[in-house]
């Protein structure tokens, strides 16, 4: 029955978090170390709300001390916009470790508080640095993932495909946090070629790897690989989310093919802002807008 509860909780929309916790809780489920973890990660996309209340409840239950619930409320706090919380609990947590760091330093970055994400980034790769010396690092793929997708959105992609190369395994959120990593540094070529041998490795892009990929082809102007790219989503049934479909319209539009981009735009199933801008900049290219 607990499981069945946290499968579902795992697909259940922000909005419907308390209300998904007050059943469980009449279902006389008591939460454990995992529920916690997913009902914050769905509650802190409700920007400016209050994770106050599920804290107290996290004291209740004496999950305060576990490292994976201490994780999940510091990227809690920063990501509903309580950075000097989310630092405090920070702070308070007694096994410091690159998943810990990487909530605080996003929370800090998505909060406009840059000097502090950098003072924390490079506090961390001294720690980082220090562990690999003294042989210390547990090369999981949870770990891994985290020091990838971290050195490589504070631009030091070399430091991430080192980290990357040492990984005795590796998974989908591995190789799109390098792929995206190599994008974020300008670095296309590298990223595409990335994109092909996860593909050699029979790992299978989600939607955030397809886009990602189809930025570099936009900035190269790979219009074959490009299209290569959308007819795998279409074939593979990713289904196009905004970002993909913004990606496809700006992808074509850079590659002069602006009637495709129009093509792309007019089935998306539902359009906010970004690709209406996409599309925009499309037709001013070609002189349309």
């Amino acid at each position: 029955m607990e499981h069945h509860h946290q499968r579902l909780l795992c697909k259940l929309t922000t909005q419907m978090v308390l209300v998904a916790y007050s059943r469980l809780r009449n279902h006389g489920v008591i939460p454990d170390r995992h529920t916690f973890p997913l009902l914050l990660k769905a509650f802190s996309k409700l920007r400016n709300e209050n994770p106050f209340q599920f804290y107290a409840h996290i004291v209740k239950f004496g999950l305060d001390f576990d490292a994976f619930v201490q994780n999940s409320l510091v990227s809690a706090f920063a990501h509903c916009g309580y950075v000097d919380c989310s630092r405090r609990l920070f702070i308070e947590t007694a096994k410091k470790d690159v998943v810990s760091w990487t909530a605080l330093i996003n929370g800090c970055l998505r909060n406009g508080r840059a000097v502090e994400a950098l003072e924390c980034f490079v506090e961390m790769r001294w720690v980082h640095g220090f562990y690999v010396e003294s042989g210390r690092v547990i090369w999981d793929v949870y770990v891994g993932s985290a020091l990838v997708d971290m050195y490589s959105k504070c631009g030091y992609c070399d430091d991430a495909v080192k980290v990357f190369n040492e990984m005795p395994t590796r998974n989908l959120v591995s190789w799109g946090a390098l792929i995206a990593g190599y994008v974020q540094c300008n670095r296309y070529k590298e990223a595409l070629k990335v994109f092909q041998e996860m593909i050699i490795e029979g790992i299978e892009p989600n939607q955030s790897t397809v886009t990602s990929a189809l930025t570099a082809c936009a900035q190269l102007g790979s219009l074959d690989q490009g299209r290569w790219l959308h007819e795998y989503v279409d074939r593979s049934k990713l289904g196009l989310n905004s970002k993909l479909g913004t990606a496809l319209v700006d992808m074509y539009s850079k590659c002069g093919c602006v009637d495709e981009a129009l093509l792309v735009f007019e089935k998306l199933p539902a359009k906010d802002v970004y690709p209406w801008t996409a599309m925009i900049n499309g037709l001013a290219m070609r002189g349309d807008a």
